[in-house]
């Protein structure tokens, strides 16, 4: 019995999907990995200048948070050591792990490393900056981009650069970047200004960003303009990094960091409010000076026994005396109006003239 026609096409067509799948799969086997060294340099994280000193800026203060998570708000003076776990977890997310661990660079500073494991569109980025302090107040960020493990490991970073800022007068923040073998320097004399907007709860936080005093200053308001933080950030020789962070309420909070070669990381934080002649005194205007004669009247003590009697004075009485007042105040008095001490304005009312208590 021959097959019919319709079972032939259906025995070729079964022949030819099961062909067609062999291939594919033969085809999916050789198919290579992916490869483990990925290409960085399509992406461009710093762009230009602003992006640098904003992104030095953000690394210094998320080093500060951290330090500060360490303290007690009350405590004075607090010192402690990393010697638990030389790599710490700085953060975690579900997708981002960030360590962070001391070292010593060159030149013997003694830097503050963050390690970040993240993924871009599907591929691993690794970034690790090294963060210290120099001489003169300036602060370097060394950023290392890695696409590998391996890479990693080799030390063989597919981007890399350098960020040195410092403050100088008259508000102006210098900025030098070092990248792809060329220096660019970058002068900021007008404030640096970000605005974000939180996903969560759609508040608002402005950072003007500018220099004060040789450091720099990242001042922070919500969207209606008031003051939430202003932080305060320099170096020191020895490669530390010192932030000062000062709130609405005058209270304050400073820490210091610095790396060891073991790993480790030092950290010190004070914290404290501020008071007059702590850098935050505010003028109070002194009273004016009154040079005047005693009155004539009679006053009851404050027991409403007695009275206090005005010395004797020959009649007739001399006119009231012109009242004498210092230049600064701005005030003049009637003539022949006699003063008080009882303003505190100077020379406006006399005041009411009691009538002699009776002795009990």
């Amino acid at each position: 019995m021959h097959p019919s026609p319709i079972h032939r096409n259906i025995s070729f067509a079964t022949i030819f999907l099961t062909v067609l799948l062999l291939a594919s799969c033969e085809l999916r086997l050789q198919v290579p990995p992916a490869p483990d060294n990925q290409d960085l340099t399509k992406f461009q994280f710093e762009a230009i200048g602003e992006d640098y000193l904003v992104s030095a800026l953000d690394e210094i203060q998320a080093i500060a948070d951290w330090a500060e998570s360490f303290t007690n708000a009350s405590s004075r003076s607090v010192l402690s050591e990393a010697s638990l776990s030389k790599k710490m977890t700085l953060a975690k997310t579900a997708t981002d792990t960030v360590y962070i661990y001391g070292q010593i660079v060159a030149g013997g500073y003694g830097a503050v490393v963050t390690e970040r494991y993240a993924y871009l569109k599907g591929m691993l980025l690794i970034t690790v900056r090294k963060t210290y302090g120099k001489e003169n107040g300036h602060v370097v960020t060394e950023t290392n981009r890695y696409a590998s493990h391996s890479d990693f490991l080799n030390d063989n970073p597919q981007q890399t650069n350098v960020t040195e800022l410092f403050g100088r007068q008259k508000d102006t923040i210098v900025t030098y970047v070092l990248r792809n073998g060329r220096l660019e320097t970058y002068t900021f004399r007008l404030p640096v200004i970000t605005k974000v907007v939180s996903p969560q709860d759609g508040s608002v936080r402005v950072t003007t960003r500018y220099a004060s005093g040789g450091a720099i200053v990242s001042k922070i308001d919500d969207g209606s303009g008031n003051l939430i933080q202003l932080r305060r950030s320099f170096g020191q020789a020895d490669g530390s990094t010192v932030t000062r962070t000062e709130y609405p309420d005058y209270s304050w909070k400073q820490v210091r960091t610095i790396g060891q070669a073991d790993g480790t990381i030092i950290r010190e934080s004070t914290s404290g409010f501020s008071s007059f002649g702590s850098g935050f005194n505010t003028p109070i205007g002194r009273p004016p000076i009154l040079n005047c004669r005693p009155e004539t009247t009679h006053r009851s003590l404050a027991s409403g026994v007695g009275t206090i009697k005005p010395p004797k004075i020959p009649f007739p009485l001399p006119p009231p005396p012109q009242c004498m007042i210092s230049e600064n105040v701005g005030k003049t008095c009637l003539k022949h109006e006699p003063c008080t001490r009882f303003l505190a304005s100077g020379c406006g009312n006399r005041p009411p003239v009691l009538p002699p208590a009776s002795a009990s």
